[in-house]
């Protein structure tokens, strides 16, 4: 990655690397733009009201691993799998 003022300009691959040769795929190059892109999310959202009405409240990393481990542990003791 070729990074200039903390942001990602450029990706290349590694000519010297054995296997690839330098060579990168399309999703490998077009990385800067996914990970900069403006509308990317950084954090976990939850959706609040009705499924659609786009309305959402930011959790934080601990709650959303919280929440999906309580919903797995109900899903196993359901199943009894």
């Amino acid at each position: 990655m070729h990074i200039e003022d903390g942001k990602i300009v450029k990706v290349t691959g590694d000519p010297g690397h054995p296997v690839t040769r330098g060579v990168i795929c399309q999703r490998g190059r077009l990385m800067p733009d996914h990970v900069h892109h403006p509308k990317r999310l950084n954090y976990p959202l939850k959706r609040k009201g009705e499924k659609g009405g786009a309305q959402w409240q930011r959790l934080t990393w601990e709650q959303a691993l919280d929440e999906v481990a309580e919903k797995l542990s109900r899903l196993k003791e359901h199943s009894g799998k």
